[in-house]
């Protein structure tokens, strides 16, 4: 497995084109996350929705709700509020039917935990 972090933005973009399955996907959801970083909003999502989509052709489930949750930050930061929710439900849901019921729990309280906070008056 490629440790993908490990690449430039260009050699990733390369690697997009060249890549085919779960690798695709670990493509497509660390440029992705690169744009979330970013402040890329609206990149991110296309990019992790197609990652999304590759990962259920894989049929990997796992992966599949991994990115619908970076997915969910994404949509959230984009202030796509139900977009987001929509996104960690699907996550939660996905980790549940595969067993992982603290990751299904983590993307449920995801949607209220990543909201920025307000200082109190004073």
């Amino acid at each position: 497995m490629t440790d993908y972090t490990q690449l430039t933005g260009e050699d990733l973009w390369m690697r997009l084109n060249q890549e085919t399955g779960r690798a695709r996907v670990e493509v497509l959801a660390e440029l992705g996350e690169r744009a979330f970083r970013n402040g890329e909003y609206g990149q991110a999502r296309t990019l992790l929705k197609e990652a999304v989509i590759a990962a259920e052709q894989v049929g990997d489930r796992q992966l599949v709700a991994e990115v619908l949750h970076s997915l969910g930050a994404a949509a959230f930061n984009a202030r796509a509020a139900q977009a987001s929710v929509d996104a960690y439900r699907r996550a939660g849901q996905v980790f549940r039917e595969i067993g992982m019921a603290g990751a299904a729990a983590q993307s449920a309280m995801r949607p209220c935990c990543s909201m920025p906070r307000t200082p109190s008056p004073i």
